[in-house]
């Protein structure tokens, strides 16, 4: 089965700021303490050593917090933190701008390492940077087990809430989960179809239908809190399901 689910990231990876996206409330202005580093000039080249090769679009997994005036981000399966410099234009503190910091988070995000920034005397502090290009989900700790679950396998997972449902699309079938009849349907080989930006798959299973809508459009869980970087649609049978979409490699 063919990945259509490179073309969103086109969108999410080098435009998302071009994306419509739902209003979310502005942060207050913290006092200044260390300056901050918000943009990808700042994180020239130091005399450290050159941190290890890795592709920016490949899933990063970790632990993020966010304090007043810096991001720290720690891979999971690491045990040192790298300096955040925060290329997506302060989304995760907009989503959780009700929260106290410091606020530590579960992320899953596109981003590669650096060297870490120049001039910026906190920075110093730490081994590397971590250039956080685009969040694709977020959640604080107590809402998921986040470094303790296996990396996905999936392709997309989407999920919503009242009723609950989700669809786990994976190379070769899709799976319909929901408490009520039918519980459980798998759909072998579903077909995959886009269009502006939206990503569906859809097959069917004996007597069922399954389709599932995937769009570039930033989505919270109702219930969880969780960030996630698009939003989703499923129909079963006919009937509309709303939720939210988190991708895998």
């Amino acid at each position: 089965m063919s990945r259509p689910w490179l073309l969103l990231a086109m969108c999410a990876g080098t435009a998302l700021v071009g994306c419509s996206k739902s209003p979310t409330p502005e942060v207050p202005a913290a006092a200044p303490t260390a300056s901050p580093v918000t943009t990808a000039e700042t994180a020239s080249a130091s005399s450290s050593a050159e941190p290890p090769a890795e592709s920016s679009l490949s899933l990063k997994r970790g632990t993020l917090v966010l304090a007043a005036q810096q991001a720290t981000f720690r891979p999971c399966n690491e045990g040192s933190e790298l300096w955040v410099v925060d290329q997506t234009d302060g989304d995760l503190r907009r989503t959780f701008a009700n929260e106290s910091t410091p606020l530590e988070l579960y992320i899953e995000a596109h981003g590669e390492r650096a060297p870490v920034p120049e001039g910026n005397i906190a920075a110093r502090a730490f081994t590397g940077a971590f250039l956080l290009e685009e969040v694709l989900f977020a959640t604080q700790p107590a809402e998921s087990q986040g470094c303790k679950e296996p990396a996905p396998t999936y392709i997309v997972r989407a999920s919503g809430n009242e009723p609950f449902w989700s669809v786990e699309v994976g190379a070769e079938r899709m799976t319909w989960r929901q408490p009520d009849e039918p519980k459980e349907v798998i759909v072998e080989a579903p077909q995959s179809q886009d269009a502006e930006g939206t990503v569906g798959f859809v097959g069917t299973a004996g007597e069922h239908k399954v389709e599932l809508f995937v769009d570039s459009q930033p989505c919270r869980d109702s219930m969880s809190g969780a960030f996630y970087a698009y939003s989703a649609r499923a129909v079963l049978d006919g009937k509309d399901f709303k939720g939210c979409a988190r991708i895998g490699e």
